[in-house]
């Protein structure tokens, strides 16, 4: 969203897994700690990699950002030491 909260579309924006630093919960995508996505006319953007999470249980952060607009700070969960996979 802009500074007026209308959605942009057509821009790139970056996902970035921000592990727990207390546990190493997090994930990745596709191996990489970050991916990057395009948004559509509606400004939602979705990564081009599906994101796995790692088999750490806890509480860490997905940041969604762009040079244009300001970063948002997804929280995320490992609920269980199985991983699962998750679209943002």
């Amino acid at each position: 969203l802009d500074v007026f909260d209308n959605p942009v579309p057509e821009i790139t924006v970056t996902f970035t897994v921000v592990p727990n630093p207390d546990n190493s919960a997090g994930g990745s995508f596709g191996g990489s700690s970050t991916s990057t996505g395009v948004s559509a006319t509606d400004g939602v953007a979705v990564s081009s990699v599906q994101f796995t999470a790692n088999s750490v249980a806890g509480l860490y952060t997905i940041t969604a950002s762009s040079p244009d607009l300001d970063s948002i700070n997804l929280p995320a969960a490992n609920a269980n030491n199985v991983p699962d996979y998750i679209s943002l």
